[in-house]
C-alpha cells in the first residue's frame, strides 16, 4: 500500500528561541512511501509508517545524532493513496 507523507524540515542548528520561527521552517513537502519497501513492509499503522519516516529522514546512521540538524524532518499527516496510484 501506498501512502503520502506531508512534512516540514526544521533547521535546529539554530538557539531553541528561534526554532519555529518561518526562517527554520520549510514549506510542506510531500513524499510518497510504499509498504512493499523493505524499510515499511512490517509497518502495522499509519503511526508505525510516521515514525519510521522520521527515524529515516533525521536518525539513519545513529539514533542519537541528528544526520543534517538544518534538515530535521516533522510529519504533518500521512494518508493512504487509492491502490491505483
Amino acid at each position: 500500500m501506498k501512502f503520502l507523507i506531508a512534512f516540514v524540515n526544521f533547521d535546529v542548528s539554530v538557539s531553541a528561541s528561534l526554532l519555529g520561527d518561518s526562517s527554520t521552517v520549510s514549506s510542506i513537502r510531500h513524499e510518497i512511501v510504499d509498504t512493499t519497501d523493505h524499510l515499511y513492509a512490517e509497518c502495522e499503522s499509519i503511526r508505525d509508517i510516521e515514525v519510521l519516516f522520521e527515524k529515516a529522514q533525521n536518525y539513519p546512521i545513529d539514533n542519537d545524532v541528528v544526520h543534517n540538524p538544518a534538515f530535521k524532518a516533522k510529519v504533518l499527516t500521512v494518508q493512504p493513496l487509492p491502490s491505483s496510484l
